[in-house]
């Protein structure tokens, strides 16, 4: 073998059950069976549109870069995996429904309880719950129905949950690890999880929840390959908060998608979903997903749609604002990541420009949860005055075109 080749083997090797995007100049390649299963699903031509199309068939693709620059190598080029990308930990936004929500679940399960933990790293978004003492494989499967993951990462063989497998393997389009248990060893992701979110957050939750979000976060630092400090925010949740729904009820309620077609329109959420954002859109998602059982919780969110339904003028000059606002969710994400560029940052400060205004419209709501909203609303003056001052208003698409920086900003 060539000395590339030889490069080539290490790194697959270490990556068995990827597809191996390796890079050579401007272009990836794939050699032996990565290249025949690859052509024969895509009928490949061109690599990089494709990797959207290989995660929808359920694959995992690592992405392998030249680390330095081929005319100042002095022998082979440096290569390293600098990224894997798998159904459950997309953050490219062309990949991703902008009005749906992204999941992982991982499920850990020991005999005797079963903690479940869904992520959504597109927006930061993580919560976890646990079935103890009576517990049953319908909960897990209830649970699966109403997040509906892309990829599903389980501690145990399959044959330990025999329902939920059958249901994963026939009834949902997912990505199924088994027996993953070099992610889910219980005092090294107690550990993790206490690390990330503090002591606090994880004091008297269940043991096997917290080891499902620890499970999650190694999972997600493996994949990223990055810094995931940006992950703040953990919940969890007693599945009793919400109004309980087996399978069958939800295919029928037609919550989300029609029995027939499997497609929004006809859908309850088709008929709600009048969101002016992408991020209002997966908010009302999750609420029609999670029916809220606490009376007081919803007479809250009741007294604030009253109100907005009795404001005709308020509510359409605030639809009207809403409709410059930009994915924050996922912009913020790709920040952090270190893959935005300068049209992200653009339009986090188009976004950022009209928060002033969107809080001044509220300032004289009375139902409780508006005031919450707008109490607690940042206008981001700082990072809107940041960027405007230092990013051209119409940059180009990649950084290697030049011209994103205005003129006089920084001399370098």
């Amino acid at each position: 073998m060539t000395p590339m080749m030889q490069q080539y083997f290490e790194i697959k090797n270490q990556y068995p059950d990827y597809i191996l995007m390796y890079r050579l100049g401007d272009f990836y390649e794939m050699f032996y069976e990565d290249a025949q299963t690859a052509s024969a699903e895509l009928d490949l031509t061109l690599t990089e549109p494709y990797i959207g199309k290989l995660i929808e068939k359920g694959y995992k693709v690592a992405i392998c870069e030249q680390m330095e620059d081929p005319k100042l190598a002095k022998n082979l080029v440096k290569r390293e995996v600098t990224r894997i990308i798998t159904p459950g930990t997309l953050i490219e936004t062309d990949l991703l429904n902008e009005r749906a929500n992204n999941y992982l679940a991982t499920i850990y399960f020991d005999g005797s309880s079963i903690g479940m933990c869904f992520s959504d790293i597109s927006t930061a978004f993580m919560t976890a719950t646990a079935f103890r003492d009576r517990y049953s494989e319908e909960d897990v499967i209830n649970e699966l129905s109403t997040y509906s993951p892309r990829e599903i990462i389980l501690s145990c063989a399959a044959k330990s949950l025999p329902k939920v497998a059958e249901h994963v393997k026939k009834r949902m389009k997912v990505l199924l690890t088994e027996a993953a248990t070099d992610y889910f060893d219980p005092d090294e992701a107690i550990e993790r999880a206490e690390k990330q979110f503090s002591t606090d957050s994880t004091a008297g939750r269940p043991r096997s929840a917290v080891i499902a979000v620890g499970a999650a976060l190694k999972y997600i630092a493996e994949t990223q390959k990055t810094d995931i400090s940006y992950l703040k925010k953990l919940s969890f949740y007693d599945s009793s908060a919400y109004l309980e729904m087996d399978l069958s009820t939800r295919r029928n309620l037609e919550l989300c998608e029609t029995m027939l077609t499997k497609e929004k329109r006809g859908s309850l959420l088709w008929v709600l979903d009048k969101c002016e954002t992408s991020m209002g859109a997966r908010l009302i998602r999750q609420w029609i997903e999670h029916p809220l059982t606490n009376a007081a919780e919803i007479i809250s969110r009741q007294e604030a749609v009253a109100e907005l339904v009795d404001n005709f003028m308020l509510r359409e000059e605030i639809r009207e604002k809403l409709t410059s606002v930009l994915d924050l969710e996922r912009l913020v994400t790709k920040v952090s990541y270190g893959t935005a560029g300068a049209r992200d940052l653009r339009a986090i400060a188009q976004t950022a420009s009209i928060l002033p205004d969107v809080k001044k419209m509220l300032s004289g709501i009375t139902s409780g949860a508006l005031k919450d909203i707008a109490d607690g609303m940042d206008e981001l003056g700082d990072i809107y005055e940041l960027i405007d001052k230092s990013i051209e208003e119409n940059p180009p698409f990649v950084v290697r075109e030049g011209g994103m920086i205005k003129s006089g900003y920084n001399a370098d």
